[in-house]
């Protein structure tokens, strides 16, 4: 099983998908994805939410697995995890044993787990791009663009500095 995982640490999601058809057919599958999962997280400083791409999966609806898949939830939950709910929903693959909501659509699940739609920061200077998130009580700072940007000159690494050391003096 490879589960693929991106995060976007400034909206606080973080996508999994799986990588060729996937089935959960016995508790060490879905350890084996816990496994995966806890190690994905090891980069988050925050409380987070998730969006599982199931259309390559298939769910074995035995009680082994749903009372395993009913406890990663559980787990999860503990460490960070605001809410979950999966896309791609197929009744031939058993995706009603999941111990959340697949939807058949992204853009549904994104809706249901209250995820709003990314602004698109108007062009400007390249100072206005540069935004900070601070997480004093993990004791991280998260440094984003709010567009596409190039640094190709001294002036914008200055530029960078500077509003860096201006964030780190709220430390």
């Amino acid at each position: 099983m490879e589960v693929q995982f991106e995060h976007d640490y400034q909206m606080k999601v973080m996508h999994q998908n799986f990588a060729g058809a996937t089935s959960l057919a016995s508790k060490a599958d879905v350890m084996d994805w816990r496994k995966q999962w806890m190690a994905a997280l090891a980069t988050w400083h925050s409380p987070y939410k998730c969006l599982v791409d199931c259309s390559q999966l298939k769910v074995e609806g035995t009680p082994e697995v749903v009372a395993e898949l009913e406890s990663l939830l559980k787990f999860f939950n503990g460490f960070f995890l605001r809410k979950v709910v999966g896309f791609g929903h197929n009744p031939d693959q058993g995706h009603e044993h999941l111990p959340f909501e697949v939807f058949s659509n992204e853009a549904e699940a994104s809706k249901a787990a209250g995820i709003r739609e990314r602004k698109q920061a108007a062009p400007g200077d390249f100072r206005s791009q540069i935004q900070f998130e601070n997480h004093f009580r993990q004791h991280a700072m998260e440094l984003s663009f709010a567009g596409a940007v190039v640094i190709d000159s001294q002036e914008k690494i200055t530029t960078l500095k500077s509003k860096l050391m201006n964030n780190l003096m709220q430390w």
